[in-house]
């Protein structure tokens, strides 16, 4: 189910102002949130490019599973676009959090770090980080995600055989490090 999609299963209108790559919106909203009030969203990865396939994924399976971190998208052209619309819906006064998402797993993204800095640097909104938690063992993302206001990752398993029917994840990924870390 691609962004569009899901926009329309919930009635929420796209702004018009959202960078499309690969007919994918990486900036969009704001959206309403229930833990984050109007949230901004940014999704520096390409659709479904994640390291689970979880069975509950309402975007169906994973396409591209991947544990590597790389710059999917050229980083510039993420901030601009974030800074754009930022300056477009500040001006309401309708963000309360910018929140990198994805249609996929976020901490993915190399230059994750680097965008939440400038964004700070752009606009005096906090950033939240919604996430897996599956690379939290690492310290350039722990380091990448101590710059956010919010981290809120998941743990949808109490042990490893669960974990690996319900999410799935990558060969590379060990349950026992995720949880060490959580």
């Amino acid at each position: 189910m691609h962004t569009s999609e899901i926009w329309n299963k919930f009635n929420i209108t796209p702004p018009d102002n959202s960078l499309e790559m690969n007919n994918m919106k990486i900036v969009y909203g704001p959206v309403p949130s229930r833990r984050l009030g109007r949230s901004l969203g940014v999704s520096p990865i390409p659709f479904k490019t994640c390291n689970y396939s979880c069975v509950y994924c309402q975007l169906g399976r994973t396409t591209h599973m991947t544990n590597q971190r790389k710059d999917f998208f050229p980083p510039e052209e993420l901030l601009n676009e974030i800074k754009r619309v930022i300056e477009v819906e500040s001006s309401r006064g309708e963000i309360d959090f910018v929140t990198f998402v994805g249609e996929g797993e976020p901490t993915l993204c190399k230059s994750l770090g680097w965008l939440i800095r400038k964004t700070k640097e752009i606009a005096d909104i906090p950033i939240a980080v919604d996430t897996n938690g599956s690379l939290l063992y690492r310290e350039d993302v722990r380091n990448d995600l101590s710059q956010a206001d919010v981290v809120m990752p998941s743990l949808d398993a109490g042990t490893a055989e669960t974990f690996r029917k319900i999410n799935r994840p990558h060969r590379g990924i060990d349950f026992e490090a995720v949880v060490e870390v959580m």
